[in-house]
């Protein structure tokens, strides 16, 4: 996501949400693990509200945001430790602990060409999980279904090209 994006929300008519519900909202977001893994490399595309890139992660960033992964993946750890004790002892199924032992959507194998369509589909799901206020909500999963369908598209055109250029004769 672009740097300073909350201002750019701010200027667009088309988003009339009060500026401090928005800011919350851009807080919120970037408060998540899956915005970390999608700034924890450099060089990663930040892109603005139309969906074109308008910047990259820089080495601080990526740090930072590693780190961010790191720290949040020890509190869940915390979390779910008397979890596991329980399941140790028995006192729930094995089923119950199976959820906590998945990988992350974020290492998972991806087919290259589905890479950038996964990882903005969960990084907009990061999005949205969580917002109670209903209007927050469908304003947040609005604006990240427009940057959504413009990545398919562009991912789709990318395809089209591919294709097109290995069937056609040298």
């Amino acid at each position: 996501m672009k740097q300073n994006i909350v201002a750019d929300l701010v200027k667009d008519p088309d988003f009339d949400v009060a500026p401090e519900l928005i800011e919350s909202a851009v807080n919120w977001y970037k408060s998540h693990i899956g915005y970390d893994y999608a700034v924890s490399t450099i060089g990663s595309k930040r892109i603005d509200l139309n969906g074109r890139e308008v910047g990259t992660v820089t080495e601080a960033e990526a740090r930072a945001a590693r780190q961010g992964i790191s720290d949040k993946g020890s509190a869940i750890a915390n979390r779910v430790a008397p979890v596991r004790e329980m399941h140790a002892s028995n006192q729930i199924p094995d089923r119950a602990i199976k959820k906590l032992d998945a990988p992350p959507l974020s290492v998972r194998p991806k087919a290259p060409e589905f890479a950038p369509l996964y990882d903005i589909l969960g990084t907009a799901n990061a999005a949205v999980v969580g917002i109670d206020d209903p209007v927050m909500r469908a304003a947040v999963a609005r604006a990240s279904l427009d940057v959504i369908i413009k990545k398919f598209q562009q991912v789709r055109s990318e395809l089209d090209s591919a294709c097109a250029s290995s069937l056609s004769p040298n």
